[in-house]
């Protein structure tokens, strides 16, 4: 087990690292001619070209969901197309991520570290200006210079259980809860505490409430302003938005839904515990995101957390996206969220697709 200091919860808190060092701690022969190779890095496993990589050498990751830059020479070789990092299969293998050797650092444009150096873990993502895939880019353009409020609430993109595995030497042996991971948009919901302000956020911006859209059609359906202000406007309220023209509309509704995953009192810094969210969601009238499983937390491998994110929506033949596991009380230290997701690898291959 794992003892969760103040000297390790903040490497366990730091933002996404789309492009990290990390080391190989695995290597399988693939296929009847052992051309290509599957590479253990983390908790993710990547086909790679045989006989290119070594086991425990150090390299360059990039996690799926990346999006490398173009006109760079260190990615002069990628096909354009191919500058998104995707989930692919191959000889009935799921492949996630995207190696790269470690001396692709020198041609990086005055990159002056000492590759040598360079430890375990050592965040890229800055230094090769790799960024997060956006299917809504053109959106998050627009709306760039509408800063989301970090120092109040988190933004919602989750962690994945493959890239900190010390999440399970967390949560083993304590009261969890998992919740079905609904495939639309996230918002965030807030009365500014200097202002008194009504904000809308979408996961990662300001959005007007003079638009029209789906982030403000939901505020005034479910009279979200109203519910903050009753309770003094201590609570940021952050949920998913789904429903028709929204992401396929997977759950196949009829109109426009939200449900809510979590509620932070912003002036306590403190995440709602379990217990507290679905108190918090009956007296706002608010649907909770649905509670697939809950009790002790007894999984010890990343294999068994994926086959259980497996199933479909119910009521459709869609797989669903996955799930999201807390723990039920004290899943937050200093206003930060102890907290991960795992993704239904179908759900992975039917949108990369």
């Amino acid at each position: 087990m794992i003892n969760v200091s103040s000297s390790n919860t903040d490497e366990l808190f730091k933002k996404r690292k789309l492009a990290s060092v990390q080391r190989i701690s695995n290597l399988i022969p693939l296929g009847k001619k052992n051309l290509e190779e599957l590479a253990t890095v983390i908790g993710w496993k990547v086909i790679v070209p045989s006989n290119t990589f070594k086991i425990n050498e150090k390299i360059i990751y990039f996690e799926i969901d990346s999006l490398l830059p173009a006109g760079k020479s260190w990615t002069s070789h990628i096909k354009t197309k191919n500058l998104r990092i995707k989930t692919i299969q191959k000889y009935n293998e799921i492949s996630q991520g995207l190696i790269m050797k470690l001396d692709t650092l020198l041609k990086v444009e005055n990159f002056k570290l000492k590759i040598e150096d360079l430890k375990e873990g050592f965040d890229l993502t800055e230094i090769l200006q790799v960024t997060k895939y956006d299917e809504n880019s053109e959106e998050a353009l627009k709306e760039k210079e509408k800063r989301f409020p970090t120092e109040l609430i988190e933004k919602s993109d989750e962690i994945r259980i493959q890239s900190n595995l010390h999440y399970i030497d967390i949560f083993l042996g304590k009261q969890f809860y998992s919740s079905l991971k609904f495939d639309g948009c996230s918002a965030t919901y807030l009365i500014e505490p200097d202002t008194n302000n009504f904000r809308i956020f979408s996961r990662n911006c300001g959005v007007s409430e003079s638009e029209k859209s789906a982030y403000v059609e939901i505020a005034e359906k479910y009279d979200i302003k109203n519910k903050l202000l009753i309770y003094g406007g201590i609570y940021a309220i952050q949920g998913e938005i789904y429903g028709p023209k929204i992401n396929g509309n997977r759950l196949n509704v009829n109109e426009i839904k939200f449900v809510v995953f979590n509620m932070k009192n912003i002036i306590d810094n403190h995440y709602l515990d379990f217990d507290e969210l679905v108190e918090m969601c009956e007296k706002m009238d608010l649907e909770m995101v649905d509670v697939v499983e809950e009790g002790i937390f007894n999984y010890k491998t990343v294999e068994q957390l994926i086959e259980k994110s497996k199933g479909l929506y119910p009521g459709t033949n869609c797989p669903r996206e996955g799930l999201v596991y807390r723990l039920k009380k004290d899943w937050n230290t200093n206003g930060k969220r102890f907290s991960f997701k795992v993704i239904n690898d179908d759900y992975l291959l039917l949108k990369s697709q």
